[in-house]
């Protein structure tokens, strides 16, 4: 066997899976982290086309407006669906409702690719990816919650989550090596098919996620079943506060930067900059939260505090220095890069319906996406862009302060339930020097 090894190409695959034979023990942890990655590139092989939308305009005959309304009525799907859909993926199964999802936005693609000749037909089309991103997104983290080692499902999150922003990069090469090239319907096209790969691709993901289930029934420390209704919904409001804020800075970051003097092509220098920034953090937000023992909301609330200061910073005008990339920096890397950590806080708190929780939570999201840019466009128009980076600083604040109120909530809930049990169990179970205690800690949100 070895002389065969050593005999073909080397390639970094090959050699992920070479190693293997050296050192079994850690091909999980590769595995798990490539099983991550690859779910997040699968949740937002869709989502972001808009380099293609000036083609798309032209061709179709509409305006800016126009594009926003087709925009919205896809997030405002997601928005209706993911609550159902985290509920869906709980009865029928994570894995076949992220076949489902992607299934759906590859059929979207299709349509959008070959029937959309109008804004009224690309609008309809726009439907079914909305409706397939919103199946997707909660499915995914229902994958990701059984699939991987409790260990490394910070980390996991967080690839998952960085796919987003690489994806965004990404998907500006669309426009000149295929748009420019052979026409938009080509590149939408090229979604499809990748997204019906997807489709084909999950029961791998089904397969693993079963696996896991029959090796490691995992015990449950008592209460973390699944998080209440109640704070789960405070915690929503807070999401959707901050997620209108954090998308408003891939819309309006680089005309932002030009309208206060900086230059064109060193503005898209920033983006790449602060892009990049966020990816990073992503991941290493997910990594820290493997060390750290529970306490993860009130670190996603102090990302929010630090991703203020960083639209505060943007709020000033920078037109370059350190006051610019501090804007950039933790606007990319704070104010825009606590998703991944959230929702790996709240899969630890519904253990037992991870789907469904992750489900109530991202409908938060997509109403902040769905909200926030048209609002920070409105004040743009109607004040100042320092005025709309001021406003969403302190929607920021206000969110990283709700965010508290609801896991105080999420606390006592936990505690009342836990005073219960411990009232009918003959020996006391949340003695502060004993394993229990130590336990309880551990799982804290």
């Amino acid at each position: 066997m070895s002389e065969k090894v050593y005999r073909s190409e080397l390639t970094p695959v090959s050699f992920l899976r070479r190693s293997a034979y050296m050192f079994p023990e850690k091909t999980a942890v590769v595995d798990e982290i490539r099983r991550a990655a690859d779910l997040g590139v699968r949740s937002v092989l869709v989502s972001d086309l808009g380099a293609l939308a000036v083609l798309v305009r032209d061709e179709l005959r509409f305006g800016e407006v126009a594009l926003g309304v087709a925009v919205a009525v896809s997030a405002g799907v997601s928005t209706a669906v993911s609550a159902p859909g985290g509920r869906l993926s709980e009865r029928i199964g994570a894995a076949r409702t992220m076949t489902i999802g992607a299934a759906m936005t590859g059929c979207g693609l299709v349509a959008i690719a070959t029937l959309a000749q109008s804004w009224g037909a690309l609008v309809a089309c726009m439907v079914v990816t909305g409706a397939g991103n919103g199946l997707t997104q909660p499915a995914t983290n229902g994958v990701l919650s059984g699939t991987i080692n409790p260990d490394r499902q910070g980390l996991a999150f967080g690839i998952k989550q960085a796919a987003i922003p690489l994806a965004g990069l990404l998907s500006g090469l669309a426009l000149p090596l295929i748009g420019l090239r052979v026409g938009w319907r080509w590149a939408f096209g090229a979604g499809a098919l990748l997204a019906l790969l997807v489709a084909a691709l999950v029961p791998r993901a089904r397969a693993a996620l079963r696996s896991r289930q029959d090796a490691e029934p995992s015990p449950r420390a008592d209460g973390e079943e699944s998080a209440p209704l109640g704070p789960l919904l405070v915690i929503t409001v807070a999401a959707g506060m901050a997620s209108a804020s954090a998308n408003v800075i891939g819309a309006f970051f680089v005309e932002s930067t030009v309208a206060s003097g900086v230059a064109q092509a060193q503005a898209g220098v920033w983006l790449i900059a602060g892009a990049a920034c966020g990816i990073v953090a992503r991941v290493t937000w997910g990594w820290l939260a493997d060390r750290r023992d529970g306490r993860h909301l009130p670190f996603v609330g102090w990302l929010m505090v630090a991703g203020a200061v960083g639209l505060g910073a943007l709020a000033l005008r920078p037109t370059g220095g350190v006051l610019l990339a501090l804007g950039a920096a933790l606007a990319y890397g704070a104010a825009w890069g606590w998703p991944g950590l959230f929702n790996y806080a709240i899969v630890r708190q519904s253990r037992g319906a991870p789907a469904a929780a992750t489900g109530v939570t991202q409908s938060g999201l997509f109403a902040g996406m769905l909200v926030g840019p048209p609002v920070f466009g409105w004040v743009v128009q109607t004040v100042s862009y320092q005025m709309a980076w001021s406003v969403f600083a302190a929607l920021l604040l206000c969110a990283a302060t709700l965010l508290r109120i609801g896991r105080t909530r999420l606390l006592r809930a936990r505690s009342h339930a836990t005073g219960t049990v411990t009232a009918a169990s003959p020996e006391p179970q949340c003695d502060a020097g004993g394993a229990t205690a130590a336990r309880d800690t551990r799982h804290r949100p």
